[in-house]
């Protein structure tokens, strides 16, 4: 028990809560609002009948889909969460609004089919941001409070070392969703993964998805006009280099099984900085390997992992490194 006390509740001297904050509005809930909220304004009233709401809006009783004058309305109040949820005022009811709203569009867009494994992490991270200890760090909060209480600006910016729950649970969300990306290509992929039939697949396709039609003159299939949808394969373009080295057998395996090892073992990033940061920097890798072969984007997923990389950890490094070379021009 006294290792599971420690393990949550000892204090941090790098927190990444207050940047992750930042970071999460600045560069993935701001430039989408324009984009997210301009998809939901195509949708008018004569395309709602090909609206399927899941059940939080359902059982929540929301309001779906928006009509032009909510949705202005929407928008603007969403702009001011996100703003002010950036600059820290009001910092943890502001971002609990940007939260809220976000959840909100997410769900708005996956009611017309369309569901993002990016936008479900940026969720979960936000509600746990919401409740993280020292989120409201580095804010014009925290300078009113230096004020107040007369501290010095940069101390008072800063924040006191908090509690490591926080950052363990942020982690612990990370941590499953690779986890289950890795039992998805064992569970789904199976044999085809291992052997690296999948990502060769992939890597060799210079068009972007597929689907194929049937025709059928049976009673009950007239309601698809003879038509119907038998397979839909999501994927994109894979570039110049992936196509190349998807006619390179070996490496292709060895690929396809050096990210299935990371994504199983990912939950070890859980103990300890140097294993937390091996795993970080190897999701990083992936995704912008991911992004040049097949663009397959997932920059939310490259920002949250670099801003949640134990950088104190490397301190003793650099020392070293500092000290070796001062020894050497001695």
């Amino acid at each position: 028990m006294q290792t599971v006390t420690a393990f949550l509740f000892s204090k941090q001297v790098w927190n990444p809560a207050p940047y992750l904050r930042m970071v999460i509005v600045a560069l993935v809930i701001l430039p989408r609002i324009r984009r997210d909220l301009g998809v939901l304004a195509h949708y008018d009233g004569a395309d709602s009948f090909l609206m399927d709401p899941g059940s939080i809006l359902v059982r929540l009783g929301l309001h779906a889909p928006l009509t032009p004058e909510l949705l202005r309305l929407f928008t603007a109040f969403f702009f001011l969460c996100a703003l002010f949820a950036l600059l820290g005022i009001v910092t943890r009811l502001s971002l609990l609004g940007v939260t809220l709203c976000f959840g909100y569009v997410s769900c708005l867009l996956s009611s017309w089919g369309a569901f993002h494994h990016v936008s479900a992490l940026v969720f979960l991270v936000l509600c746990a941001l919401v409740f993280a200890p020292g989120v409201d760090s580095w804010s014009i909060d925290s300078l009113l409070r230096a004020r107040r209480q007369k501290k010095p600006v940069l101390t008072a910016l800063k924040g006191e070392p908090v509690p490591r729950w926080g950052t363990v649970l942020i982690l612990c969300l990370i941590c499953s969703f690779y986890f289950n990306a890795g039992v998805a290509k064992i569970r789904h992929g199976g044999k085809a993964w291992l052997r690296g039939d999948t990502l060769t697949f992939y890597l060799s396709r210079s068009t972007d998805s597929t689907h194929q039609l049937f025709g059928s003159n049976e009673p009950e299939e007239t309601w698809k006009d003879g038509f119907g949808l038998t397979h839909y394969i999501y994927s994109t373009p894979a570039s110049a280099a992936g196509r190349t080295l998807a006619s390179y057998r070996p490496l292709t395996i060895l690929l396809a099984l050096a990210s299935l090892g990371i994504q199983l073992m990912f939950p070890l990033a859980l103990f300890g900085p140097w294993l937390r940061n091996f795993f970080l920097c190897n999701a990083i890798v992936f995704h912008v390997v991911s992004d040049w072969l097949l663009d397959v984007t997932f920059t939310p997923y490259v920002l949250m992992a670099f801003v949640l990389i134990d950088w104190p950890a490397f301190g003793p490094v650099f020392s070293s490194l500092r000290s070796k070379r001062s020894a050497t021009q001695i």
